[in-house]
């Protein structure tokens, strides 16, 4: 950690400004690994409950920034920013010295940046100088109770935090100044470079930023539901010590959506209302599709009940809730394969929006029967 002048960095690949970090702050604990029942919720805990520091995968391009965790067989969590959400976005790929545009046959090979760094440590920087400098963090589940939102209009003497990327072999910085006292902090977390070379690991399912792959062709089920309600029906899941999640949506019969719970002490069904009670449609959106195959059939039934059944691992779902909680609206969808992204909009009450995805993989039958039997299931 240094204190200057952020004017002193200078032929950056990458410098984006926020005014109010709070958001930030919230957003990049929702993807943070969850520490387990019974210890402390912190970045501290959390990095000692793995064994050390959870690294994310960082990728800049020049519509935005992602962070990426996980992988395909714990649960992915992405997160991305876009640069309309920052007051100040700059990209410049790290291309090296003599190149030529017109030398490059492939527009694409310098199109992005990806390194690994600290979550954990970032997070804990955030929490030091931005939430404290600029205000309470407020209640992770209230999200108006932060401020302003990341590149959203700010108090003349709100603290501002500018990231910097300066090239491979450079650390990632983040650099606090606060206007009423002309300070400036500048913290520096360790890259790791990834050889463009490599091929990523899983790499058939798994894109270039980390993210697992659906197939958006072949969407089995997609509903959108308040965040709030999700979150709420994850924390009751969690309290009965639940191990299996099963979830099941029917295009027809009833109850449309239902989570069950397999666990030590039994099972049980959370089944989804129609409505909120006030007649307001609980679902904002439900829509279950039937394979393609079925769909093709002579003489089939225009209307049948198609049911969708999938399971997961609850702790891998569990990765989802501070999203969930953040969020105004959260969006399933779940492909034909099993692959499920939950995704959280986190509105900033400025007409901007930032998005924290999270993907997972289904149990297979083999798997899931394993896992059941150990809970004692037949």
């Amino acid at each position: 950690m240094t204190r200057g002048s952020d004017s002193d960095f200078v032929g950056f690949v990458f410098s984006a400004l926020t005014t109010n970090t709070t958001h930030f702050y919230k957003v990049l604990r929702a993807i943070a690994p969850k520490p387990a029942r019974g210890q402390a919720n912190g970045p501290l805990d959390t990095a000692a409950a793995a064994g050390g520091d959870t690294f994310v995968l960082t990728t800049i391009t020049a519509d935005g920034i992602a962070f990426s965790v996980g992988d395909m067989h714990t649960g992915m969590g992405r997160l991305y920013l876009r640069r309309n959400l920052f007051s100040d976005y700059s990209y410049r790929p790290d291309k090296p010295p003599g190149y030529d545009d017109g030398d490059d046959d492939d527009g694409d090979e310098h199109a992005s940046v990806t390194f690994k760094l600290s979550l954990d440590r970032l997070i804990i920087c955030l929490q030091m100088f931005a939430v404290d400098a600029g205000g309470a963090a407020g209640n992770a589940t209230n999200p108006a109770a932060g401020g302003a939102g990341v590149g959203a209009a700010a108090p003349e003497d709100a603290s501002t935090c500018r990231m910097i990327y300066q090239g491979a072999g450079h650390p990632f910085l983040l650099v606090f100044r606060q206007p009423s006292t002309s300070l400036v902090t500048t913290c520096e977390f360790n890259t790791l470079d990834l050889d463009p070379t490599e091929p990523a690991e899983d790499d058939d399912n798994t894109g270039e930023d980390g993210a697992l792959r659906m197939d958006l062709s072949n969407v089995a089920l997609q509903l959108i539901i308040a965040g709030r309600v999700m979150a709420d029906a994850v924390s009751e899941l969690r309290a009965i010590d639940t191990e299996v999640l099963t979830l099941r949506a029917a295009r027809a019969s009833t109850p449309r959506f239902a989570l069950l719970s397999h666990g030590k002490i039994g099972l049980s069904q959370f089944s989804f209302p129609e409505d909120t009670g006030g007649g307001t449609p609980l679902f904002e959106r439900f829509m279950v599709n039937a394979p393609p195959a079925e769909e093709e059939e002579e003489g089939a039934d225009p209307n049948p009940d198609v049911v969708v059944v999938n399971s997961y691992t609850f702790g891998q779902i569990l990765k989802a809730q501070d999203a969930m909680a953040l969020a105004t609206r959260v969006s399933i969808r779940c492909d034909a394969h099993g692959y499920m992204s939950i995704q959280s909009m986190y509105e900033l009450g400025t007409g901007t929006a930032i998005f924290i995805d999270f993907r997972f993989c289904a149990l297979q039958d083999d798997d899931l029967t394993e896992r059941l039997e150990r809970l004692g299931y037949d």
